[in-house]
């Protein structure tokens, strides 16, 4: 009888760099015009691939998708947030178990748990980017607020990467998400013009 158990690769290690608010249309163009030269020397040593998302398409289900290969309808996530029928609330969707394995559970199940590292440079839930910047000044902050947030967890990634004892390291930036969210229109790439004016 065949099994139809997944079977992993044999890569001896996999780096999986999630860019939340990273859009496909904006990136790539950057990378390739030399404006993001690490970037670029990373897409072309890596997989690259637009993310099709059946369904609601915010950051937890992207997530979800990319980590399981499935839909909404398999990973069971639809929003950010979910009702928490136990607590009685509105919980974030970091902290529900998925509805499927993930591509973490697996490589835990054949390798021990010590194998998945998993950094993140915002605590679920936190927002660096509140409003648009009123001007040059604050946008200056938070330029420089978001990239000691992002480099603490680029350090701290590196830091574990030179531990040999691992088989899958995550490292997800969340940092730049409501950042671009407010900045992709003046960059003149991608979206619709004007973008998001919140």
């Amino acid at each position: 009888m065949a099994t139809t158990e997944p079977v992993l690769p044999t890569a001896a290690r996999l780096l999986l760099i999630e860019l939340s608010g990273a859009s496909y249309d904006v990136l790539v163009p950057l990378a390739d015009s030399g404006a993001m030269p690490n970037l670029a020397r990373l897409i072309h040593s890596a997989a690259l691939a637009r993310l099709h998302c059946p369904g609601p398409c915010n950051a937890s289900v992207a997530r979800a998708t990319v980590a399981t290969g499935g839909g909404p309808g398999v990973h069971g996530l639809l929003d950010d947030r979910y009702v928490d029928h136990q607590q009685g609330r509105i919980v974030p969707s970091a902290n529900r178990p998925l509805d499927c394995l993930s591509l973490g559970d697996l490589v835990a199940a054949q390798s021990g748990r010590s194998a998945v590292l998993k950094v993140a440079d915002l605590p679920a839930g936190e927002v660096l980017w509140k409003r648009r910047p009123a001007g040059f000044d604050e946008l200056g902050r938070g330029i420089a607020r978001t990239e000691t947030v992002v480099r603490r967890a680029v350090e701290h990634a590196l830091e574990l990467g030179r531990n040999g004892n691992w088989r899958l390291l995550q490292l997800r930036l969340d940092a730049f998400d409501s950042m671009l969210h407010r900045l992709w229109h003046l960059l003149g790439v991608g979206g619709r013009p004007g973008g998001n004016r919140r």
